[in-house]
């Protein structure tokens, strides 16, 4: 019982004999109440038959002494007739006089007209009362009943003290306390007897179940004297062997477990809904060179530094959404790292416990990073000849010089492929800076009015068909839905751009006179931009690929319309940059329709 809890406590045998004890004192006393009860109605039913007995015994030779007018040998009648009956006999007449009593002087006692048994008499019924007497002092039980003489009613009262009642009920009581008495004590010795036989094997159980608790499996239960303690005995150690087993195996998984997590390449790091690291292995230290010690449980915040990486694993706890995202470890850091968030449980907090999952991708960003260098360098080495030969061109058609119309038409050829080039150079910058913006969390925003973006989007489409093509857009071809109490933070620019690309490929592929629906509105704290055209269907199977780089539906009609096949890949880095998500939903009744989500910033 070293250190136990419960060791100031009574024992089983200990507790239970007072409770029995008590139980059965209460249910004895209730059976004393009741047969005290019982005996004195009994009694007194007795009694009542004996003072009507003793009226009936004085009522002849009480008429016969009337007769003889020998009204003064009444007194004696009444003191032969009560010691042979033991009670207390009163003559009265009709008036209330008293003419006889065997315990006092009639002719000092009161007027007994007023006595309710009298009353009651006098009515032709049986006088029958427990009250005070005044004249005896003491608390009396009354018979009272008339009888006729020479027509006229006398009352025989006959009574008995309540003494009597007390002295027959206390004997009884007493006898009665005796037997509860030798009752409590015998089943008190008996409890326990039978207490220290439950008790004794019991103790054992406790005991070799303390043992359990500090991993010793060895000890066993002896066998018992009883089916059940013995059954129970047999369950017990049998419960000890699967324990143990059970024991064993969990540690070995744990251990497993441990040494696999430990030796991940990966960080990895469990986060509770409170924001508290309640594992992590030594990658997570590593990747994210931690030089704090890490204590039990403590918040996130005080680890992490990233402002970025906190937002988004608050949003994930307080969300229950998975998020992965590549990014650096700071401004100055070289190493980049690609970050997973997976929610496993929802608590009563209606919080989430996260998985962070961190890879150390630093070498795969540095060949991306050569990649899209050798593309940006690139671009700026073509652009410059591209501009020299966009002059000749343009020279040779103004002056003159030839006035053969093949060689015109040569001519607008190579300065309508080398504008194509320029496009596809210019969109190639346009992904580059997007992506140098995003990676360096650069991007500026400002809160802006989203209809009055979207309207611009639309202008610079309708200016760019009006001054390339000589076609105009109508007005009625574009239905805006968007609130001008919308306002978002967001890069009015690039947001317009993106906006601006999903109208003209819209038109490109629903044609100058399709139905164009743009929608905006907030929902949940996040923008949604939908651009809906209704007369292109995009193949589920292409639906995939189509904010890839240079991947185009219908490549026959992306060239005639000038495209450069990265009009959705700009889309796609622009909402990326503003970390949302954009995605496209097609089917042959509805029509194409672009969706973006842009997240509010945390």
């Amino acid at each position: 019982m070293k250190n136990h809890k419960y060791k100031y406590l009574p024992k089983l045998s200990q507790s239970m004999i007072p409770q029995v004890i008590i139980q059965q004192l209460i249910v004895f006393l209730f059976l004393g109440f009741l047969v005290s009860d019982i005996i004195e109605k009994n009694y007194l039913k007795e009694k009542r038959e004996e003072l009507r007995l003793a009226s009936k015994l004085i009522e002849k030779p009480l008429i016969e002494l009337l007769n003889k007018k020998q009204n003064n040998k009444v007194t004696f009648l009444c003191k032969d007739i009560a010691n042979t009956t033991n009670s207390r006999i009163t003559i009265i007449l009709k008036n209330g006089f008293v003419i006889g009593d065997s315990h006092k002087n009639p002719d000092l006692m009161d007027n007994h007209i007023t006595r309710p048994e009298i009353i009651k008499a006098l009515n032709n019924e049986i006088g029958i009362s427990r009250r005070f007497s005044d004249s005896m002092n003491e608390k009396m039980f009354y018979f009272a009943s008339a009888i006729s003489f020479n027509k006229e009613i006398l009352i025989i009262r006959t009574s008995f003290p309540e003494t009597q009642l007390k002295k027959v009920l206390n004997s009884a009581r007493i006898k009665l306390g005796i037997v509860i008495i030798l009752a409590i004590i015998i089943s008190g010795i008996t409890l326990f007897v039978m207490g220290e036989k439950i008790v004794k094997p019991i103790d054992e159980m406790r005991l070799t179940a303390e043992k359990f608790s500090t991993g010793d499996f060895s000890s066993k239960i002896s066998n018992q004297s009883t089916f059940e303690l013995g059954a129970l005995a047999e369950s017990f150690n049998k419960m000890s062997n699967d324990l143990k087993y059970r024991i064993d195996k969990i540690n070995n998984e744990k251990n497993e477990k441990s040494i696999l997590i430990s030796n991940m390449v990966e960080g990895l790091a469990m986060i509770n809904s409170k924001g508290e690291i309640t594992l992590y292995n030594d990658s997570f230290i590593r990747i994210l060179k931690i030089e704090k010690k890490i204590n039990n449980k403590v918040l996130f915040e005080n680890i992490i530094l990233e402002k970025k990486l906190k937002n988004i694993i608050r949003h994930s706890i307080a969300k229950g959404i998975q998020n992965q995202l590549d990014m650096k470890l700071n401004k100055f850091s070289i190493d980049y790292v690609q970050i997973t968030i997976t929610p496993i449980r929802k608590n009563k907090d209606k919080k989430f416990d996260v998985i962070l999952m961190i890879n150390d991708i630093s070498r795969l960003m540095m060949l991306e990073r050569v990649r899209k260098d050798f593309v940006s360098n690139v671009s700026h080495e073509l652009k410059t000849p591209l501009t020299v030969i966009n002059g000749y061109v343009e020279t040779i058609q103004n002056e003159k010089l030839n006035k053969n119309n093949n060689f015109k038409l040569f001519l607008k050829k190579i300065e309508s492929n080398s504008k194509r080039m320029d496009l596809i150079i210019d969109d190639l910058l346009l992904l580059s800076r997007i992506e140098a913006n995003s990676e360096e969390d650069n991007i500026n925003k400002t809160s802006s009015s989203i209809r009055e973006i979207i309207k611009s989007s639309f202008g610079d489409i309708k200016n760019k068909y009006k001054n390339q093509n000589k076609i105009e857009i109508k007005d009625s071809n574009v239905e805006i839905n968007c609130l001008e109490s919308i306002y978002f933070k967001v890069n009015i620019e690039l947001l317009r751009q993106a906006i601006s690309n999903l109208i003209d490929n819209a038109i490109k592929y629903g044609g100058f006179d399709c139905k164009i629906k743009i929608q905006a509105k907030i929902k949940k704290q996040n923008l949604f931009i939908d651009v809906h055209n209704s007369n292109s269907f995009i193949k589920k199977e292409k639906q995939i690929r189509v904010f890839e780089r240079f991947y185009r539906v219908d490549k026959a009609r992306s060239r005639d319309h000038g495209g450069t096949g990265l009009g959705l890949a700009i889309v796609k880095h622009i909402v990326l940059a503003h970390g949302g998500q954009v995605n496209v939903q097609s089917n042959e009744k509805d029509g194409t329709c672009f969706k973006i989500e842009i997240p509010k910033e945390i």
